[in-house]
C-alpha cells in the first residue's frame, strides 16, 4: 500500500507525521535530479539513501579516513553476493570498522542530510508501507527522529513553514498526551525544555512567547521543531491540563508520584545497583540496559512536567546520576566482578552500623539538597562533608559537593578536587567529567578543559553535549591568527614612534 501525491507540507511536517504516526516503510522522493529514500522503522529513521555520490557511507567514510579505497571495493563486491546486506553491516562483520564507529558516522550522516532537506517546500513523494528489502538493517543510527526533526528545526534557514503553522493567534500550544511522544528519548535545547517547563497548563502562541521573553526566531523554531517531534499539541480550542498515561499496548513508564520520587530517593546508596535497577543480580547487560532506561525514563528530571513535582528537581537529579553509576558498573564486566565480590563478602557484625551510615548520608545529602534549594550555602556544604564522611563511596556526593564549591570564587582548587574523587569512583560519568571541563574553562585552564571533553567524546561518541562543550571551549580560547599578527604589529610601531620621538 503505498500513498502518493503532490505534498503542499514542507518537509519537516512529513517526516514529522511519519515519525507521530509511528510508521514503517520507506518514503521516496526526487530532488534536483537526485533520488531520496528514506526508511522508517515504527516512526524511527532506520537509513537514508541517495544517488548523490557525496551523500554515500562509502564517500564519506572515505573522506573521514575511517577506511580505504581497497576496503570500501572489497566490501561492496561482498555486500553485492551477500544477499541484500548492507555496506555497513559487511564492514562490521569483516572487522574493518567498529560497530560504534559506524554508527557514529551514520549519526553524522543523518544529520547533515536533513539539516539540508529541512528547509523544503513542498515536495512530491511516494510512501510505501512495505519496506520491500530483502535484508533487514541490522545497525541503524542511534539518534532518534525526535532528535533529527529538533535539530533540523533549529537549523532551519526559512522561518516561513514555522510562521506558517503557528501563525493563528487564538490556537493554544499544550504538552501532549500521548505518552510515548512525551517520554521519548530527545536531547533538548535549553529554550525548548524552558517551552515545556512553561506549558505545564495550555497556553496561547503569543503568551508563551511573552512569557520566555526569547528571540522570536529561535523561539518559533524552537515550538515548531517540538509540534513535529510530538512533545507538543497545537489545538483551536484550548484543552484540559494534559494527564500523561501510558497506552495500554505500549510498556511505557506511568507518571511517577511524590511518594515514588521520595521513596526512590531514600535507596540511593541503601540497596544495591541490582535493586536500585529493578533487575535480578544475574541480569544480562540487555536486561540491565532495560532496567537502567526504565528508571531513567520514569525518574529523569526532564519528565517532571507536573507542577507537583517542581519541588523535586534535585532529588529526580540525584536519582537519575544514581541510575547512570549503576549502570555503568553492571555493564563493565570487570567493575561488576568487583562490585559482585563486595557484594558477597561476609560483613562479620558490622551490616547493621554500615547500613546506618548509609541511611545517614543519604539523609545528610536530601538536607543538603534542601539547603541549597533555599541558597544556604554553609548549611548545603556542611550536610554534603556529613554524607561523604558516611559513604565515602558513593561518587554522587563529592561531584554535588564540586558542582556547590565551583560556584565559590575561593574554592576553585576545592572543587577540583571533589570532581576528581568522585570521577575516582565512577570514571566513565561523562556528566562529571563534562562538568570538570566547564570548571577548568571557566578558570582559562584550556588543555584540561579540551582533555576532557575529548575522554567524554571518547566514552559516549554519541553524545551532542561534549561535541558542543568541547567546540565551545575551543572556540573560545582560540585566538585568530591574523588579530595576533595586527596586535604584534601594533606593539612594534608604537615602540618605534616612542623610540623617534624620544631621540
Amino acid at each position: 500500500m503505498s500513498d502518493s501525491r503532490t505534498q503542499f507540507k514542507p518537509f519537516p511536517e512529513i517526516i514529522g507525521e511519519l515519525h507521530l504516526g509511528h510508521k514503517t516503510g520507506r518514503l521516496e522522493f526526487t530532488l534536483e535530479g537526485h533520488q531520496y529514500r528514506i526508511h522508517f522503522d515504527k516512526g524511527s529513521i532506520a537509513a537514508l539513501e541517495s544517488d548523490r555520490p557525496e551523500q554515500t557511507l562509502s564517500r564519506r567514510l572515505l573522506d573521514s579516513g575511517a577506511v580505504s579505497p581497497g576496503d570500501v571495493e572489497l566490501v561492496m563486491s561482498m555486500a553485492r553476493t551477500s544477499r541484500g546486506k548492507k555496506l555497513g553491516q559487511v564492514l562490521v562483520e569483516m572487522g574493518i570498522l567498529e560497530k560504534e564507529a559506524l554508527i557514529r558516522e551514520l549519526n553524522n550522516k543523518l544529520k547533515d542530510s536533513f539539516t539540508a532537506l529541512f528547509d523544503l517546500g513542498r515536495i512530491s513523494y511516494v510512501f510505501t508501507d512495505d519496506p520491500g528489502d530483502a535484508e533487514p538493517w541490522q545497525i541503524v543510527p542511534s539518534a532518534t527522529s525526535a532528535d533529527l526533526i529538533l535539530d533540523g528545526c533549529r537549523n532551519m534557514k526559512s522561518l516561513l513553514p514555522a510562521t506558517r503553522m503557528l501563525q493563528d493567534p487564538e490556537a493554544y500550544l499544550s504538552i501532549s498526551s500521548d505518552a510515548a511522544m512525551i517520554y521519548q528519548r530527545a536531547f533538548l535545547s535549553p529554550l525548548e525544555k524552558r517551552v515545556l517547563q512553561h506549558l505545564r497548563e495550555p497556553r496561547r502562541t503569543r503568551e508563551l512567547m511573552e512569557r520566555i521573553r526569547e528571540d522570536p526566531q529561535e523561539f518559533f523554531k524552537a515550538v515548531y521543531g517540538l509540534i513535529n517531534a510530538g512533545f507538543l499539541s497545537l489545538t483551536r480550542e484550548k484543552p484540559a491540563t494534559p494527564r500523561i498515561e501510558p497506552p495500554p499496548d505500549q510498556d511505557l513508564p506511568a507518571r511517577v508520584t511524590r511518594r515514588e520520587v521520595v521513596k526512590k530517593f531514600s535507596e540511593i546508596g541503601t540497596v544495591s545497583h541490582y535493586a536500585f535497577l529493578d533487575i535480578a543480580p544475574a541480569a544480562t547487560p540487555d536486561a540491565v540496559e532495560e532496567g537502567f532506561t526504565q528508571t531513567a525514563s520514569t525518574y529523569h528530571p526532564d519528565h517532571a512536567v507536573n507542577e507537583s513535582l517542581s519541588d523535586l528537581k534535585n532529588q529526580l537529579e540525584s536519582i537519575f546520576l544514581a541510575a547512570v553509576r549503576a549502570r555503568n558498573i553492571l555493564t563493565d564486566a570487570r567493575r561488576r566482578k568487583a562490585y559482585d565480590e563486595e557484594m558477597a563478602r561476609p560483613k562479620s557484625g558490622v551490616s547493621d552500623s554500615t547500613q546506618v551510615r548509609l541511611s545517614s548520608a543519604a539523609t545528610h545529602y536530601q538536607y543538603a539538597m534542601k539547603a541549597l534549594s533555599r541558597r544556604d550555602m554553609e548549611d548545603a556544604v556542611r550536610s554534603l562533608l556529613q554524607a561523604i564522611e558516611n559513604d565515602p563511596s558513593n561518587a554522587l556526593y563529592p561531584f554535588k559537593m564540586g558542582q556547590i564549591l565551583k560556584r565559590l570564587p575561593t574554592q576553585q582548587k576545592e572543587a577540583e578536587m571533589y570532581y576528581k574523587r568522585a570521577l575516582e569512583m565512577d570514571p566513565l560519568n561523562t556528566e562529571i567529567i563534562l562538568d570538570l571541563a566547564r570548571l577548568y574553562a571557566r578558570n582559562n585552564i584550556k588543555h584540561k578543559a579540551e582533555a576532557l571533553c575529548r575522554q567524554a567524546i571518547q566514552i559516549d561518541p554519541s553524545n551532542p553535549e561534549a561535541q558542543e562543550q568541547y567546540e565551545r571551549i575551543h572556540k573560545t580560547f582560540t585566538l585568530p591568527l591574523a588579530k595576533v599578527a595586527y596586535f604584534l604589529l601594533g606593539l612594534l610601531l608604537g615602540f618605534f614612534l616612542r623610540y623617534a620621538l624620544l631621540k
